[in-house]
């Protein structure tokens, strides 16, 4: 139950900010295209994005599982978040293969940064771990 709660309370916060990214977005689209994006299947493919990083997220932080399958699976769940977007905001800002894969990259950067944040954060739990077991 516990691990149910922290995946909800982690969705609903990638949620919030694929959605103010997305915002950013369509505004650019809207200002320099003049191109709207239809309400309900933006919202429907922006929670796919959240939850393909919110399971990637929580597929890091499962400690049964050795960590280079860890690495590879959470990152072939990230990785279609790329297409999904290009399914959302169309043709318009993905008009050259070359930005797929500019957005492709920028994914792997946050996922980086986002597996070093979790890094020094295991590490330090298992730091003070280890002081209380010498205790």
């Amino acid at each position: 139950m516990k691990a149910i709660k922290k995946f909800v309370v982690d969705l609903g916060i990638t949620y919030v900010i694929v959605v103010a990214l997305s915002l950013i977005v369509a505004t650019y689209l809207k200002h320099y295209y003049n191109r709207e994006l239809p309400f309900i299947a933006t919202t429907e493919r922006l929670l796919y994005i959240a939850i393909l990083i919110t399971g990637a997220i929580t597929l890091i932080r499962i400690e049964k599982i050795n960590v280079i399958i860890r690495l590879i699976l959470s990152y072939a769940m990230v990785l279609p978040t790329g297409f999904i977007a290009k399914k959302t905001f169309g043709v318009t800002i993905f008009k050259t293969p070359l930005i797929l894969i500019y957005a492709l990259v920028i994914i792997t950067i946050i996922y980086g940064i986002s597996l070093f944040i979790a890094k020094t954060n295991l590490s330090k739990e298992a730091q003070e771990l280890n002081k209380l077991i010498r205790k």
